[in-house]
């Protein structure tokens, strides 16, 4: 039994040995393989990415406004420049003011004083252009 051990032993500890180099070899590759592969996964979605990115800067800007379109909105501004107009009218105002329309509420428009330097609403305007006439928007 002692000549088993003293020849099997050696044996089996080469055959471990051996064995483990093998698989530590074929898990080798496997990792490269793997790597490679993410490596193009990788560039290919950068080099989608950057097209897409390319594609967005190149593209101008579009505009789908139909001629009635153009000319509602025309109006729409007019609209909302006389609506500015009667309020001035109405009310004096310092230098340190401006205007914006805020919307449409029942026909009338909203049009907010703002400060120039904090561009904070001061107050709210309701203005109904056909009878010209202006109250304080709650």
């Amino acid at each position: 039994m002692r000549r088993i051990v003293k020849i099997g032993f050696p044996i089996v500890c080469v055959v471990v040995i051996g064995g483990t180099f093998f698989a530590l070899h074929k898990l080798e590759k496997k990792v490269e393989n793997s790597k490679e592969k993410n490596t193009i996964k990788t560039s290919t979605n950068d080099n989608i990415s950057n097209n897409i990115e390319k594609n967005i800067d190149s593209k101008k800007e579009v505009s789908f406004s139909t001629p009635i379109q153009k000319e509602v909105e025309k109006m729409n501004t007019e609209l909302e420049e006389k609506a500015i107009e009667i309020l001035k009218k109405t009310y004096t105002f310092n230098d340190d003011v401006y205007f914006t329309n805020e919307g449409i509420e029942d026909g009338n428009y909203i049009i907010a004083v703002r400060y120039k330097e904090t561009t904070s609403a001061k107050i709210y305007y309701e203005i109904d252009i056909e009878n010209e006439k202006v109250e304080v928007h709650y």
